[in-house]
């Protein structure tokens, strides 16, 4: 599952150390920052790109670099990834764009892509995603997703709320 995965509009590329600078840079913007809980610095981007990449091999999927099939640019990362919630392991599917990026349904395809992984090529049975409260734009992509809200919970010391999916629930 490391050869690219090609949608509509984008180019998703299984994570690897090359694409650190991007990630670095979409992680240092404030506007990203005020989405996750704060800016990250270009150590942190490098240590968690690596991190990401591992997981491939790990794992057999992961986080995908995402970049548009129109103009080649850097759309944002995202995709699927185990991770621990509350104490359990859970498969999440997440993203995060750059501002120039957002509002152009760029995560809703990425999300897409990362459900149809996890549901339908791996069977898994259950899928969540996981925002800060206030974070109304990655909310609604859950909703898109026919992702349905499961529960608050603190994460990382910080309040989420807690979205869910199960196999043969993701739309089409």
């Amino acid at each position: 599952m490391t050869e690219p995965t090609l949608t509509a509009r984008l180019r998703l590329e299984p994570l690897t150390a090359e694409h650190a600078g991007d990630i670095a840079a979409m992680l240092a913007d404030p506007r990203v920052g005020a989405t996750m809980g704060g800016v990250r610095d270009r150590a942190y981007a490098e240590e968690r790109t690596f991190a990401w990449a591992h997981r491939w091999t790990e794992d057999g999927f992961g986080l995908w670099a995402a970049y548009s099939r129109g103009d080649g640019g850097f759309v944002g990362r995202g995709g699927i990834q185990h991770t621990t919630l509350e104490g359990k392991d859970v498969v999440e599917v997440g993203w995060c764009l750059p501002p120039q990026r957002w509002g152009h349904g760029f995560a809703t395809e990425i999300g897409r892509a990362g459900l149809d992984l996890g549901l339908r090529r791996l069977g898994l049975s259950e899928i969540v995603s996981f925002t800060l409260p206030h974070n109304a734009p990655s909310r609604a992509v859950m909703h898109r997703l026919g992702m349905t809200y499961d529960r608050d919970c603190v994460h990382a010391e910080l309040p989420h709320v807690v979205y869910t999916t199960r196999g043969g629930s993701a739309p089409h």
